[in-house]
């Protein structure tokens, strides 16, 4: 395989990446992996071979951020172009873009509806998946007044594949939509469509947790004097274990939200943009602040985590769950094939929080969440509460061998 038309492929790839805004940060990562792919050439017989022994070839894990950075490179190397549809290589037109007026300003006011009081990621994926919908429909050629149900069907499943194409989270989403619409003059049709939508069933999931003991020796081994963990790693894993923050608003924390006169910690959430105030507690204001008075680089970035490579940045969202992964393979817990990342720490302060008494309320503002149903996957792991709600089964005949 030659070198020299890879390397040509890898420039022009770097080139146009920093060329459309990409962070210094993420063009790096792609340089890095490109260097890989190219120094490996010579030993590949097909680059769809590459990913086998990639972290016994270079000694560093795979994680799945870097597995799909990579994907999108070979992608690029052998097709020369980027899967994602939401990536400037992708040329094609959105289903928004391709709605006909009447079906596009219905859902641009429906966007503008929902939008107050829900952050603007949230606002567009409700408007894409509308949007889709609402293409669908357009593409059947018929009018939303005979609209039939198998055409609204056919939007969530492949009967021919057996394959479901929209889940539950897309229903959701178009019954919203539908019932918003219907509600409106002129939305006759779209009331009529919303017994069509299937009742999609909701997929249940309990969540890996840390156990207490797991908890126990992670916090006695980043709060010890042999961790080796960086201060500022430290202080990342602090803030995950005991403020019970996402990996986006700790990555985002500003040095104005960390309030020691008052022992406050305030942040405005990434994910809903809701306002969420703690107390600050001392352990971690104290890792905060030896992290910024030994360690932080000098930068007049309003961020607290900050990264000193190639240049000075914000951390990413990304390395917070690979700072916390280090954390528990040096504490020894969390080994194997078990659910990792910093969002174990999140559900970890919640169940500590339960456990602790707090009524819902204060749990829920504690956590930054808006619904009750939000507590429902915290509560499933409280193991004591399940039992006080289990039934005994003293009172009915049972026979020896059903128990055996």
């Amino acid at each position: 395989m030659e070198t020299a038309s890879y390397q040509t492929k890898a420039d022009s790839l770097l080139c146009y990446l920093s060329e459309h805004g990409y962070s210094v940060g993420y063009v790096s990562i792609f340089r890095t992996e490109c260097e890989r792919i190219i120094s490996c050439l010579t030993d590949l017989s097909t680059l769809g071979n590459y990913l086998q022994d990639y972290s016994l070839r270079f000694g560093v894990p795979l994680r799945p951020y870097r597995e799909r950075i990579i994907r999108v490179i070979l992608c690029y190397f052998e097709e020369g172009r980027l899967p994602s549809r939401q990536h400037p290589l992708w040329h094609g037109e959105t289903s928004y873009e391709l709605l006909s007026g009447v079906n596009r300003a219905v859902a641009d006011s429906y966007a503008a509806c929902i939008a107050d009081g829900r952050s603007a990621s949230t606002t567009r994926k409700v408007l894409s998946e509308v949007s889709m919908f609402l293409f669908h429909l357009q593409q059947s050629g018929s009018e939303l007044s005979a609209v039939k149900e198998e055409t609204v069907w056919s939007y969530f499943y492949d009967l021919d594949r057996d394959l479901v194409l929209h889940g539950t989270f897309s229903s959701g989403i178009i019954r919203r939509f539908l019932r918003w619409a219907g509600g409106h003059p002129g939305g006759v049709a779209y009331a009529r469509m919303l017994p069509m939508v299937p009742a999609m069933r909701q997929r249940h999931r309990v969540f890996d947790s840390l156990t207490a003991d797991e908890d126990s020796r992670l916090v006695e081994y980043v709060l010890s004097g042999d961790c080796q963990l960086s201060l500022r790693d430290r202080a990342v894993v602090i803030t995950a274990r005991f403020c019970g923050l996402r990996a986006c608003d700790i990555a985002a924390l500003r040095m104005s939200d960390v309030d020691l006169s008052r022992s406050c910690l305030s942040v405005r959430q990434r994910k809903t943009g809701v306002p969420l105030e703690q107390f600050l507690r001392p352990v971690v204001g104290n890792a905060i602040c030896r992290y910024v008075m030994q360690e932080r680089p000098l930068s007049d970035l309003p961020e607290v985590f900050l990264v000193d490579e190639r240049e000075i940045r914000p951390l990413r969202p990304g390395l917070v769950g690979d700072i916390c992964d280090r954390a528990y393979r040096l504490a020894g817990v969390r080994q194997g094939a078990c659910r990792h990342g910093s969002h174990l720490l999140r559900h970890r302060f919640a169940q500590c929080l339960i456990e602790g008494g707090a009524c819902d309320s204060t749990a829920m503002r504690l956590l930054g969440h808006v619904s009750p149903s939000s507590l429902n996957v915290y509560l499933e792991t409280d193991e004591r509460r399940l039992q006080e709600c289990a039934l005994s089964i003293s009172g009915f005949p049972v026979g020896k061998e059903v128990l055996v």
